[in-house]
């Protein structure tokens, strides 16, 4: 584009300007693209179905009960993946039998799905 708006600039005076817009709309094009296809992996985006499936299962095993298992996120960061979620304990379980129960889960879904859990505990 630059050969082309040197190349016409005698003969159209407007050329570089036009040219400059167009070089410029493709830097915020291309800037756009690669935002949006970073911004899942920044922020996370929701798993898919069998994932949220199989890390209630570990959840609901472990402690023994179904148990509220909600707000779902993943994050991927090259081959290291981490997932963040909560779930509804008992509020009458003690800290010490919630936080051995949470540590169980943890190691469950790192040995069974490779993904790097951090679990926020809510009581009912």
């Amino acid at each position: 584009m630059i050969l082309a708006g040197i190349a016409f600039q005698k003969y159209a005076w407007w050329i570089d300007g036009v040219l400059g817009i167009i070089v410029a709309m493709l830097i915020f094009y291309t800037a756009w693209e690669i935002i949006y296809n970073s911004i899942d992996v920044i922020l996370g985006k929701k798993p898919d179905g069998k994932l949220i499936g199989e890390v209630r299962d570990i959840v609901n095993e472990t402690v023994g009960f179904d148990v509220l298992s909600h707000h779902f996120h993943l994050h991927s960061y090259g081959d290291h993946m981490e997932l963040t979620f909560h779930i509804v304990m008992p509020g009458g379980w003690t800290l010490e039998k919630v936080h051995k129960s949470i540590d169980e889960i943890r190691k469950l879904i790192r040995e069974k799905l490779d993904i790097e859990p951090t679990i926020q505990v809510d009581a009912k």
